[in-house]
């Protein structure tokens, strides 16, 4: 059982930043009283000087600020106004193994994010996102192998959050097969492998990975991300010459690659990007011939660009 603080902090999170119930009358007829005391008791530990939550008040907790309830859909709360100051995030979220959605974004938790969350293994959707630049706090992954424990995870946040120790961070995401997103931006990654033995992100449709100061050639495994729709590879320390293989790719529709250090293109190989909407190569680290290549774009492009 959870005992300790934290562990409490983690039951008053669970139940009310996300609830996983079962639908029946009971949900469709309201809140229950189980889920209004939860709320109130979270209310209580809260600091609200502007009084956000004024409106937590009366029977139908369904009808309060942030609440969402439905007799289809989960039930979410929303929270995104508050403010841990720099608390770790409680050993006890481990221990809700039926968790399907998790979403602690920008709730400023700081220290070390418990491995404990890899044995959420049902979860479909995490978000860990963290925006340090005016708090002072950070949050960071130590071992980021429990990850490969969640292998039901399709929408995965850890931008801003510290990965800079945690060398297997792709070996640990190319276990995760049913990929949809993935959002690793902010996160002073320590490198990235060029190559890879097997891919298994054929279905992931988002790929982040900006501001990373990332040293390195393009990684040959990309041109197997065949699902993929929006790519970000800005802002890092690429170099080389971008290979065509990299821009054969009839499903790109966003592609950011600028503030990077590269040697050359082929342009003919954007030939290949019909589909593309969004194109940044902003100071990608050559310049004289980009002016020239309007003309040299296929003409499908021009009608999306």
């Amino acid at each position: 059982m959870c005992m300790s603080s934290n562990c409490l902090m983690a039951s008053l999170i669970l139940s009310t930043l996300l609830w996983i119930l079962t639908v029946d009358a009971v949900v469709a007829s309201g809140c229950m009283e189980v889920e209004r005391n939860a709320l109130l008791m979270f209310k209580a530990g809260l600091v609200d000087p502007r009084n956000l939550l004024s409106s937590w008040e009366g029977e139908d907790c369904c009808k309060w600020r942030g609440v969402v309830c439905s007799n289809i859909t989960d039930h979410h709360l929303h929270l995104s106004m508050n403010n841990f100051s720099g608390n770790s995030i409680p050993t006890c979220l481990g221990s809700f193994k039926n968790l399907r959605y998790l979403n602690l974004s920008n709730l400023y938790f700081g220290g070390t994010i418990p491995p404990q969350i890899g044995n959420l293994s049902k979860l479909s959707y995490l978000d860990l996102s963290f925006d340090s630049t005016f708090s002072g706090i950070t949050l960071r992954v130590d071992d980021i192998l429990w990850l490969t424990r969640l292998s039901s995870l399709k929408y995965l946040d850890l931008s801003g959050v510290n990965l800079n120790t945690s060398i297997g961070w792709l070996h640990a995401v190319n276990m995760l097969p049913s990929l949809k997103v993935l959002h690793l931006s902010s996160c002073s990654l320590p490198g990235i492998s060029t190559s890879l033995s097997h891919v298994n992100l054929t279905t992931l449709n988002v790929l982040d990975l900006g501001n990373n100061l990332i040293n390195s050639t393009l990684p040959t495994w990309l041109r197997n991300l065949t699902s993929v729709t929006y790519l970000d590879l800005s802002s890092n320390e690429f170099h080389g010459i971008i290979y065509d293989e990299f821009l054969h790719s009839s499903t790109l529709t966003v592609l950011f690659l600028g503030y990077n250090g590269f040697k050359g293109m082929n342009p003919k190989a954007l030939s290949y990007l019909c589909n593309l909407t969004t194109l940044d190569l902003s100071r990608i680290g050559f310049g004289a011939e980009i002016m020239e290549w309007g003309e040299m774009l296929p003409q499908c492009m021009h009608n999306n660009l």
